[in-house]
């Protein structure tokens, strides 16, 4: 057998308005979530309606009325559907919609359990399994928490100036993230219902996801193709650094590709630098030792060469040679043989003495490179002792965090964060 994508068109059937007011246009899907057995999908349309589909098969599976009467049945909404989700043992649905009402439904039976009016039109629901907690972001740019189980407002957080984009729950339900268009992005304290920090993006975040253990948070801008990273300073920065509990907006300035490259390049330059201080540390040696060779070489072909013209020609024309070699080097003007020859082995002298200075200096200059390269080696050991430390500090940060989360009260509920804990 072969499977492949959209194989099942999830189509549900015509209502009971609709067969009598003869519609045929399908409304638009705005919702859909999957059950936590993984074996439902669920849909919520713009016409207020929420049913269900096996995803294994693709048949409809029923849905989501409220009944009136005995045979009258209306949606689940009277306005569009914005979010649902069901708990972790599909027991109950939460729907959330624009007519500011938030329901719980039994998930088998499909009837109403209860109806709680939030008082705005809501735009993004976000459901915590593990502790039934729905935070529910509105029109008003007001976040409430909502209490499935007791069905009721539990915690209310504002302080956004523009409509909400996103939001987000911690694994631990510690924290509430949430973004707005007025470019900032809050991370409030659950337990405390306080704001625990504001951090101003510079662009709008349209989207944002907390990783399970809380160390990474993705977000999304506008007029931005990338997906950005952010690293949790509480275990990998310096936690008391970080300012808590207030409002006041931290500048975040989101990286770039420019400044990514410009970062690239650096590192390829230093790295070149450092090669080719390397190279040139064995170059020299090896030029002065080529010096030196191929200097004696030089000689012993000079004394080849005029111990054969002695011994071919006369000592006038050795004369002559010599005094052509002194006329190249002196500019202009005649001299004799014999202030030729003086001449002649003074230079010879000289050029001994600058071989063997600048053998000298070749190897000073090759002295120097070697230090260098211990600096440089002392330096790197310098930077990798700070940078254990670093992580031994962070990582007992995050134990001293960890042991702080599982802290209760007399009756079993999560104690607040303290400032100097919190991130």
């Amino acid at each position: 057998q072969h499977f492949t994508l959209g194989e099942h068109i999830l189509s549900p059937p015509a209502d009971p308005q609709q067969q009598q007011q003869r519609q045929q246009q399908q409304p638009a899907a705005t919702a859909v979530a999957i059950s936590c057995c993984g074996n439902y999908g669920l849909v919520g349309t713009d016409a207020g309606r929420v049913d269900r589909y096996n995803l294994q098969s693709g048949i409809h599976r029923g849905t989501y009325w409220r009944k009136t009467g005995q045979d009258d049945v209306l949606p689940a909404h009277d306005g569009t559907v914005i979010g649902l989700a069901s708990d972790s043992t599909n027991k109950l649905l939460v729907t959330a919609s624009t007519d500011t009402h938030l329901s719980t439904w039994d998930f088998r039976r499909q009837t109403l359990t209860a109806d709680l009016p939030l008082g705005s039109a809501a735009t993004h629901l976000v459901l915590h399994a593990a502790s039934d907690l729905v935070a529910v972001a509105c029109v008003d740019r007001v976040v409430r928490m909502v209490d499935v189980e007791a069905c009721r407002i539990v915690r209310r957080f504002s302080g956004h100036s523009d409509r909400l984009t996103d939001l987000a729950i911690s694994s631990d339900c510690r924290w509430l993230l949430t973004s707005a268009m007025d470019c900032t992005l809050r991370v409030w304290d659950i337990p405390a219902s306080q704001c625990l920090q504001v951090m101003h993006m510079g662009t709008p975040v349209t989207s944002l996801s907390l990783s399970s253990t809380g160390d990474l948070l993705a977000t999304a801008h506008v007029n931005k193709r990338g997906v950005f990273l952010w690293s949790n300073q509480m275990m990998f920065g310096d936690s008391l650094a970080v300012a808590t509990f207030t409002d006041r907006p931290v500048p975040v300035h989101l990286p770039t590709i420019a400044a990514a490259a410009s970062s690239k390049q650096q590192q390829q330059h230093s790295k070149q630098q450092q090669n080719r201080v390397t190279v040139a540390g064995s170059g020299k040696q090896s030029a002065a030792a080529a010096d030196g060779s191929s200097s004696s070489e030089a000689d012993d072909m000079e004394s080849d060469q005029l111990s054969d013209s002695e011994s071919d020609d006369s000592d006038d024309q050795a004369r002559i040679l010599k005094g052509r070699e002194v006329r190249m080097v002196i500019d202009g003007g005649a001299v004799t043989d014999d202030e030729s020859d003086d001449f002649y082995n003074s230079a010879s002298d000289v050029s001994d003495s600058e071989t063997e200075s600048e053998v000298s200096s070749s190897d000073d200059e090759a002295a120097a490179d070697v230090t260098d390269d211990h600096h440089q080696q002392q330096g790197q050991q310098k930077r990798s002792r700070r940078r254990r430390a670093a992580e031994d500090a962070a990582a007992a940060a995050a134990a001293t965090a960890a042991a702080a989360y599982k802290q209760t009260d007399v009756t079993g509920a999560p104690t607040p964060l303290a400032p100097n804990l919190a991130t």
